[in-house]
């Protein structure tokens, strides 16, 4: 199916449902049998699970307990590993060519810090501070949430954790059956990939009070994960929003974005809020931000609503989306959705899925080559 608004395309840019009953929450989403990114597809630009190589840190070879910047950076510990069990400052440091870190208790701290080629074995134990930012995105191995101190008890705020996992590593993971809480919005610039397999953890929202629900119209922009030139691979979990958070997703900018085997539920904009409801926002621009192409695939989005305002067509007020592509120009690129579960979709003007141009933008469906594929997905009481 074109972006061109053929009379298919534009039945579906505001695609209503059937009704059906709701499904129980908790839980990845799970491929139908015979499906899913396991078989084996790629998107451009996208890695599939089964072409994606499993990071591992070299065998360990001799070890030392540093307790300085110093003792990090001197050339006599290259290539050995570094057991952090001391806690202590490393702004602007250089570590010794290729050590392996590991977790002993200990907690860096610092800022521009460079890692000079080392390995960090991830045993879901906290090693750096989540202030701390290195010199360049790490790419080694996966880096999980609760190296950066995250708690992932359902309780304890992690925003901060996030924040610096998606800012500092290319490639993350989760503690299976981890609840990960995200109360605050965050904007992430950084170019280049973020690739994250939850692994069957949870993303949830317990608390509403640091969220843009106000009448400020630049809530509109303000997501739990607005990823604006980073290009997002996020798959294997749940996000909850507890109808507290009403805005999951946004990509911009980026190459390309792959969400897979996902279960969002529950996003509300509440009453008063300058906000619409939306699990998924994205604005592809191939020719202008290079977007190559990119899916959502095996996931399920549920219970996402905004609260009326008693105006009728008062937008935002009201208004909610499960998936929004806001095409940014006319270039050439391919947006997937397959194998979705879209259900509850509530407001005074909600759809399963809405295809619009970008404000502002230069689309003319005439010449848009980009294309937005919807295939083998289940809309249901949308309203």
């Amino acid at each position: 199916m074109s972006a061109r608004l053929s009379p298919l395309l534009a039945l579906l840019l505001a695609l209503a449902c059937d009704p059906a009953p709701s499904t129980p929450d908790g839980g990845a989403m799970r491929p139908p049998d015979g499906g899913g990114a396991d078989a084996g597809h790629t998107d451009a630009g996208v890695l599939s699970d089964a072409a994606l190589p499993e990071p591992v840190c070299p065998d360990e070879g001799a070890s030392y307990m540093p307790t300085s910047a110093a003792e990090l950076g001197d050339p006599a510990n290259a290539g050995k590993t570094a057991i952090i069990a001391s806690s202590f400052d490393c702004d602007g440091c250089t570590l010794a060519e290729a050590q392996t870190l590991v977790a002993g208790g200990g907690v860096i701290t610092g800022v521009d810090i460079d890692l000079a080629g080392a390995c960090i074995r991830d045993s879901f134990e906290q090693v750096f501070s989540p202030e701390a930012r290195f010199r360049e995105v790490y790419d080694r191995t996966r880096l999980s949430p609760e190296l950066f101190g995250a708690r992932g008890d359902g309780l304890t705020p992690d925003d901060a954790a996030i924040d610096a996992l998606v800012v500092n590593s290319a490639l993350a993971t989760a503690r299976e059956g981890a609840r990960y809480v995200k109360n605050a919005e965050s904007h992430y610039t950084r170019a280049g990939d973020f690739d994250w397999d939850l692994d069957g953890a949870a993303v949830v929202t317990t608390d509403a009070a640091a969220l843009s629900h106000g009448p400020e119209t630049s809530n509109q922009s303000r997501y739990l994960f607005f990823f604006d030139g980073t290009s997002p691979s996020i798959r294997n979990g749940e996000l909850d929003g507890g109808d507290l958070a009403s805005r999951l997703f946004r990509v911009e900018r980026a190459r390309s974005f792959h969400f897979e085997r996902l279960n969002v539920h529950h996003y509300l904009a509440p009453e008063g809020a300058y906000a619409r409801g939306v699990a998924f926002f994205l604005k592809p621009a191939p020719t202008e931000h290079g977007f190559v192409g990119g899916a959502v695939r095996d996931t399920r989005i549920a219970h996402i609503g905004a609260a009326s305002n008693g105006v009728a067509n008062d937008a935002p007020y009201g208004v909610s989306k499960a998936v929004w592509v806001s095409v940014a120009d006319n270039g050439a690129a391919t947006v997937t959705l397959e194998r979705l579960e879209v259900e509850d979709i509530y407001g005074d003007d909600a759809e399963g899925f809405y295809a619009s141009p970008a404000f502002g933008s230069d689309y003319d469906y005439q010449a848009s080559e980009l294309e937005i594929l919807v295939t083998d997905s289940t809309f249901r009481a949308c309203q």
